[in-house]
């Protein structure tokens, strides 16, 4: 999978429903409109990106029962926990590291901001383990009901990036 397949994904995983020219595309990825156009047209062979035929522009979305498609919306998370990963002192990552493997129950936890949030269907004790830390425990039943709230592009996916991109398109 080319590079600039994955920056297509990444574009639309911050925002899953919008539909978008190969020219938007293009300038949002900052490539040529040929050059976009090649790699757009190899997705839409794949199925991977559905279109939609407006005048002589074609609208381009995520098919979301694509399974290829949860491949690489997951590559491009496990990418984004990196580059954050990256970007801590050595001291913060152990920190992290040693956090996450202490969590039990956690579904999911993810970073939006300054707050990590923790999926949990045993919130309670989720929240006992947590104490101190600015962190929300939530219910897998009120993710889903709220995860329409949840601004895509700035979630960093910290545990069970499969699990949590199946649920944003559920």
């Amino acid at each position: 999978m080319a590079d600039v397949q994955l920056n297509i994904i990444k574009l639309f995983s911050q925002k899953p429903d919008v539909e978008l020219t190969i020219h938007q595309i293009s300038k949002n990825i900052k490539k040529s409109y040929a050059f976009t156009n090649k790699y757009a047209h190899e997705m839409l062979k794949q199925d991977i990106l559905k279109k939609k035929v407006v005048g002589n522009a074609i609208l381009c979305s995520l098919n979301k029962d694509n399974d290829q498609l949860l491949g690489l919306l997951v590559m491009n998370s496990i990418n984004k926990k990196m580059q954050f990963e990256h970007s801590l002192k050595n001291e913060y990552k152990i920190e992290l590291s040693d956090f996450l493997r202490s969590i039990d129950g956690a579904k999911i936890i993810f970073l939006t901001g300054s707050s990590m949030t923790i999926i949990s269907d045993d919130a309670a004790i989720s929240a006992k383990k947590v104490a101190g830390f600015k962190i929300n425990v939530i219910s897998y039943d009120s993710f889903i009901k709220n995860k329409g709230g949840l601004e895509l592009s700035d979630v960093i996916v910290l545990k069970n990036h499969e699990q949590f991109w199946s649920m944003i398109y559920r």
